[in-house]
């Protein structure tokens, strides 16, 4: 139950109050709305104590039992960093096609690649 009060209130700060509404809403507009918080963590807790805490519970999800057909278990934000290390480490894969679309939009503004 946890989860759905989770996206209840994300919905209704990120919907309604952003003025997109909220999920099911008749009539309200489709797209991003766009809701930000920023917490000053030290305000509730030590850094130290906050970030011993958040690696304790990513161990602990890590070590939960792992559904059958996967290997690991990944946390939010995971993909994208190995993601992000492999395009630095190999750069980014653009097919043919796609390049050749890059160079004539370029050179339609007189960039030169």
């Amino acid at each position: 139950y946890k989860g759905f009060g989770l996206s209840f209130v994300i919905d209704v700060l990120a919907g309604a109050l952003s003025g997109a509404g909220c999920s099911g809403t008749p009539g309200s507009r489709l797209g991003n709305s766009i809701f930000m918080i920023a917490i000053d963590i030290e305000r509730f807790t030590p850094m130290e104590l906050f970030l011993r805490r958040v690696k304790r519970f990513i161990e602990f999800i890590k070590s939960c039992p792992l559904a059958p057909g996967f290997d690991e278990i990944l946390i939010p934000g995971e993909p994208e960093i190995r993601t992000r290390k492999l395009r630095e480490r190999e750069g980014i894969y653009v097919d043919e096609a796609t390049w050749e679309q890059i160079v004539k939009a370029a050179e339609s503004v007189g960039v030169k690649l």
